[in-house]
């Protein structure tokens, strides 16, 4: 790999491509969560779901590099009074407003008891972790940049992400590797578990120049990593009669390869666009967050009209019901923009 990178003007037009197609994608995963689990296997249906959520698994992955490629680039500067009031501070009203929002909701739909709202504020609705985790990314962002600074410790640490982060845990889930299963929970290794590796990751893929050769190779990896995505979860679940979920986890192996092949599809792609559409795709960007926070009550509505993956043929019910889901969030997203409080701390 060569050192280097496109300019900053290039450099945001392609992540905001990236975090566009990365919001679309959060709502197509969501989309086919919503029946995955009640229908049969071996049904026409559950393929339809599996066949797409396979494709974007990549997702949730991505909006993280994406955070990795602008706060851990050394040469930006990033104070601790400007990380917390402006970065930290966002995070912490978004996930109070939306949490309170969706707990509210759906303890009065369901009837429950205050201790029940309360446990559903504090925990947050399902797809909410994510700001949990981002918060905790950002508070140790600090500590982070001291490695990215140098290139031979950012390779170090993604290289044992890779093993101890991605690898092991998943050969760990074989039959007859899982008796290590104990010996790697004594590591207490935490340093590079988790999200960190993609944090990391997303900064360093956005900060070099890759080949014409190392950039097919990342792309065909990324097919590969579909094809273990997809084969490897259809089959153990057909095998063990259940539906088995760890290969579908964001930091499984599959998972990790088809995302840094999406990030470094996108970092390559030469985007030629008038100030106009520049300026539309920063707003879409832009408008990204609310979708995210917003989609799932848009989703549970429609589902309550009749409009699901399971109302017609599923194969186009979840394109179908991901655009439609994309397109209201999104409208949404903009109108509580407009809006310069919910603006600043809630989208």
């Amino acid at each position: 790999m060569q050192k280097g990178g496109p300019t900053v003007k290039e450099r945001v037009i392609w992540l905001d491509c990236l975090r566009c197609a990365a919001a679309f994608a959060v709502v197509c995963i969501h989309v086919c969560a919503q029946n995955w689990f009640t229908i049969d296997i071996s049904s026409m249906r559950w393929m339809a779901f599996h066949f797409y959520d396979c494709m974007v698994r990549w997702a949730v992955p991505a909006f993280v590099m994406i955070s990795g490629a602008f706060f851990l680039d050394p040469s930006r500067e990033l104070s601790l009074s400007k990380l917390y009031r402006k970065y930290i501070l966002r995070i912490f009203t978004a996930l109070v407003f939306w949490s309170f929002a969706y707990a509210a909701v759906y303890a009065m739909r369901n009837q429950e008891t205050f201790t029940g709202f309360l446990r559903r504020f504090l925990y947050g609705h399902y797809h909410l972790w994510y700001l949990y985790m981002l918060l905790g990314l950002y508070i140790i962002t600090p500590l982070v940049r001291k490695i990215t600074a140098d290139r031979r410790m950012t390779e170090y640490f993604l290289a044992v992400g890779l093993i101890l982060t991605v690898i092991v845990p998943d050969l760990l889930h074989l039959p007859i590797l899982d008796i290590f299963t104990g010996v790697y929970d004594k590591l207490r290794f935490h340093f590079t578990l988790g999200y960190v590796f993609y944090y990391v990751l997303g900064y360093y893929l956005a900060h070099v120049v890759l080949t014409k050769r190392q950039n097919r190779t990342l792309c065909l990896f990324g097919v590969v990593g579909y094809l273990i995505i997809f084969f490897g979860t259809w089959q153990l679940s057909l095998h063990s009669g259940q539906k088995v979920e760890w290969i579908y986890d964001y930091l499984s192996f599959g998972v990790a390869l088809e995302s840094a092949a999406v990030m470094v599809f996108f970092r390559n792609r030469k985007i030629d666009l008038s100030a106009k559409a520049r300026r539309a795709v920063s707003r879409l960007s832009k408008y990204s967050f609310g979708v995210y926070l917003v989609h799932i009550f848009v989703l549970d509505a429609l589902a309550a009209l009749g409009f699901s993956t399971v109302s017609f043929n599923s194969f186009l019910a979840v394109p179908a019901v991901s655009v439609v889901t994309f397109v209201i969030s999104l409208g949404i997203s903009m109108v509580l923009n407009r809006i310069p409080v919910l603006s600043r701390y809630i989208v």
